[in-house]
């Protein structure tokens, strides 16, 4: 097989769109052809139950309760966010459905091309920021994987500064997540479809057996469930109702807009998109309502001081080897998902429409994990309290 020469520029397509027009378009930014459209309907399900299932959308609730409201509040406030913006997904998936093109593209009808940019850049950095902070849930719970097989692990000798927000072992976790990672930004979105139909099975039913452990150990879930009422009223009740919407309304606020980086590979009718208007809130508030029981059954079954948000502080307290590394898989499996599906595809899309001439969406994916180490991730989640 004879090597081909390594090239600073990209490969043009013969096309209409390419042709004359190099600083706009390549080959990744053109309308997806025929035989290039291969997510059906069982891909596009499965790619947002694969995007759901994360460490952020299990600890929804924490933030929720601990102003002031209950448990019942937080569903209502997971269940409305996402109804609301089920929406706008649906809406912005069919445009991409339709037209084939992604984000960047599609930009450019209401900022125009040089305008365009202002929105590109602006979601290029929050796709690298969040790329970076699920690269540390990724690597938290390859460090709980590593430990549940050799506890010796998680005594290492730390010799970073306790500024940076990490430890030895966890920098070491985060780094072989990271590497791990590498092979499948390389992918082409069309066989990524295969990872999120993977993800969509594996990480639910781990985390279902976890809803069910918290219900059989404490009978009822925990403690968080005798709640009656919220410690806040009036007002300011309404007023943290509405903030706590709006932080959940945000966490996929960036997301909802650029869905034509994936519908774009869509082979099914435009109208499939509505699907997502009862599934989505149907989902996120579901993994919800798991955090919530698994974390209330935490505190209560192992006499914790504190509620475990954390999953993985959750998971350490388990007592069977087994369990501890299966569960932590589940997690690093979720991160994977959710980094690739959220992030790193996003952010290479925008990267090739700032420089089509010299970045496709492999390269802006390659491009996105480098980045991700400028961020001091381990520092950037300590501050803003991420686990």
């Amino acid at each position: 097989m004879r090597l081909s020469r390594p090239r600073l520029r990209v490969a043009q397509a013969e096309s209409a769109f390419a042709t004359g027009n190099a600083r706009w378009t390549n080959r990744d930014l053109d309308p997806v052809p025929l035989l290039g459209r291969k997510w059906g309907v069982v891909s596009l399900i499965s790619y947002w139950i694969s995007d759901a299932f994360n460490a952020a959308t299990w600890q929804f609730a924490s933030s929720i309760i601990a102003v002031g409201l209950t448990y019942k509040e937080a569903i209502a406030i997971v269940a409305i966010s996402f109804f609301i913006m089920s929406f706008v997904i649906a809406a912005n998936g069919a445009v991409g459905a339709i037209y084939h093109v992604p984000f960047p593209v599609i930009a450019r009808a209401s900022w125009g091309f040089w305008g365009s940019y202002v929105a590109i850049v602006s979601r290029v950095i929050l796709a690298v920021f969040w790329f970076a902070i699920q690269n540390v849930n990724g690597g938290n719970a390859v460090r709980v994987m590593i430990g549940a097989i050799w506890p010796s692990y998680l005594r290492l000798h730390n010799s970073i500064p306790a500024s940076q927000g990490i430890t030895t072992n966890g920098m070491v976790a985060f780094l072989i997540f990271w590497l791990f990672q590498l092979p499948f930004l390389y992918m082409h979105p069309n066989k990524l479809r295969w990872l999120f139909a993977v993800k969509s099975i594996l990480v639910p039913i781990a985390w279902i057996a976890i809803l069910i452990w918290a219900f059989v150990a404490e009978k009822g879930g925990g403690g968080i469930f005798k709640q009656q009422s919220a410690s806040v009223s009036g007002s300011k009740y309404s007023w943290l109702f509405l903030a706590n919407m709006t932080s959940v309304l945000g966490n996929y606020a960036t997301l909802s807009v650029n869905q034509s980086d994936f519908s774009r590979y869509s082979r099914v009718n435009p109208r499939w998109q509505l699907l997502y208007i009862p599934m989505l809130p149907i989902i996120f508030t579901f993994i919800s309502f798991i955090g919530i029981a698994a974390s209330s059954a935490g505190q209560t079954h192992y006499h914790l001081a504190s509620i475990p948000w954390d999953p993985m502080e959750l998971i350490s307290h388990w007592p069977n080897r087994a369990c501890r590394f299966f569960g932590a898989f589940s997690f690093a499996l979720a991160s994977l998902g959710v980094n690739i599906s959220a992030n790193s595809l996003s952010a290479a899309n925008d990267f090739t429409a700032l420089a089509p001439q010299y970045i496709n969406i492999r390269r802006g994916q390659i491009l996105c994990a480098l980045l991700s180490w400028a961020l001091v991730p381990g520092r950037s989640s300590s501050r803003r309290g991420i686990s």
